[in-house]
């Protein structure tokens, strides 16, 4: 989402001494950008915490899943992403770290076995500058394919490529407009269904949408810009199916949709997604399926702050049965009884065709809280919402900014089998720091 400044209490803990390790699995895409050369030993990029760690384990406290990211006390992590290859075993997760001296990087893990284990984290090389806001799709090849912002010299946003056979990335690139002076925001990255790459993303003055794509697996890219007429546009969430690509973004008080029939080449008018007047300024996403796209959003909460996000009052979620062109139906997904508070909804969509719905749930800002999944099944086509399950319990929904148990801006979600892989930022996971860190967990649909 829009990245903001953030401030922090001096930590007198030391920082700890970092350790590399090497990681293997499937193979490079038969084209590809230029590589990035073999890191030095002292900048490879090992993070502190050893071996594989198991997404599928049950915890103490009922958590499932288990920490991918590291257990550091000196560094924490939140705004992850997960995807899985074609094969239903590969998979890349990825988040932002955060340590002292207001220094952001990027950490990844790879899984050999469809997300139940992970190898132990590693630092994306991406950039000399900071890298923010990331996010993952895989090809058809099964090549995985990231983008981030680099916040420094100048806001823009970068893409790069990884090869699991050497664990090694392409040499990063800017897909933004070097020459343009706005400061871009939160890219997204979806793989279409000719095997394109599709990046969207908007800028911190939200007047422009712009959408790159690359149809050579990443070495090349063209952009085109969405609807620049002056209006505030921003936080732009893809979704794709045929040569039909959807984009949910926010407005000033809500959330439109617009629709490309040509992979992402033209756009069509906007359409109006939610009731007009209680949108809450945090992310929407979308899921399709031929003709049918729904869309999550949060209402309640206002505009938040530049400190702190908007605690949502409820989660909708929209459908279109008709390619976007209009919006038949919205939904209440959350449930009443759950706690008064919701935050960062992410919409996904199962193999068998159910609808999922991950997001945190508490009932007052700072106390303990959880992370669920609700499932709405194929049937129902997102009309009802009966099945839920507990993730996590985080130590507080925390929706403010500049702290050390931050939940960040958004989580990540992948279908798998019949049920969901969620990452999203725990701060329960260490005892006694009240840290962030990065939770994967498989979540079958009950």
């Amino acid at each position: 989402m829009l990245l903001r400044s953030r401030a922090r209490a001096a930590v007198t803990a030391a920082i700890a001494v970092l350790a590399s390790t090497a990681l293997a699995a499937c193979g490079p895409s038969s084209a590809h950008p230029p590589l990035l050369g073999d890191l030095p030993p002292d900048d490879a990029g090992g993070l502190d915490d050893g071996g594989a760690h198991d997404a599928d384990a049950a915890e103490p406290d009922g958590a499932i899943g288990a920490i991918v990211s590291t257990t550091s006390a000196n560094l924490w992590e939140y705004e992850t992403e997960v995807t899985v290859a074609p094969d239903g075993q590969h998979a890349f997760a990825i988040w932002m770290i955060e340590s002292l001296g207001y220094h952001y990087d990027l950490g990844y893990a790879i899984s050999g076995d469809g997300g139940a284990t992970w190898s132990t984290p590693r630092r994306v090389p991406a950039s000399p500058y900071v890298g923010v806001n990331a996010c993952v799709t895989v090809d058809a090849e099964g090549t995985f394919h990231l983008t981030w912002l680099e916040t420094a010299p100048r806001r823009r946003v970068m893409a790069a490529t990884y090869y699991a056979s050497g664990d090694s990335f392409s040499i990063p690139q800017e897909i933004s407009d070097a020459s343009s002076s706005a400061a871009f925001d939160k890219p997204w990255i979806v793989t279409l269904a000719d095997d394109s790459l599709l990046v969207a993303f908007g800028t911190d003055s939200g007047t422009t949408l712009t959408v790159a794509k690359s149809g050579d697996h990443g070495v090349t890219w063209t952009r085109t810009t969405v609807a620049p007429d002056g209006n505030l546009r921003n936080v732009v969430f893809p979704c794709a199916t045929g040569a039909r690509v959807h984009l949910a973004y926010l407005i000033p008080d809500g959330v439109e949709l617009v629709t490309s029939e040509d992979y992402g080449a033209t756009f069509g008018a906007p359409v109006r997604v939610d009731v007009p007047g209680a949108t809450a300024f945090e992310p929407p996403s979308c899921v399709v399926d031929h003709d049918d796209v729904w869309v999550a959003y949060g209402v309640g909460g206002g505009m938040g702050s530049t400190w702190q996000m908007a605690l949502l009052d409820a989660v909708w979620v929209a459908h279109s049965s008709d390619g976007g062109r209009t919006i038949a139906r919205r939904v209440r997904a959350s449930e009443p009884t759950e706690g008064a508070h919701y935050l960062l909804p992410r919409l996904g969509r199962t193999d068998g065709g159910s609808l999922a719905l991950g997001y945190y749930v508490g009932d007052t800002a700072g106390a303990p809280g959880r992370f669920r999944v609700a499932f709405s099944d194929a049937p129902s086509r997102g009309d009802a919402w009966t099945s839920r399950a507990t993730v996590a319990k985080p130590a507080g929904l925390q929706p403010a900014r500049g702290q050390y148990d931050t939940l960040g801006d958004y989580v990540g979600m992948h279908a798998s089998g019949d049920g969901v892989l969620v990452s999203f930022a725990d701060n329960a996971s260490v005892p006694g720091t009240a840290m962030s860190h990065v939770r994967i967990a498989r979540v079958p649909h009950p």
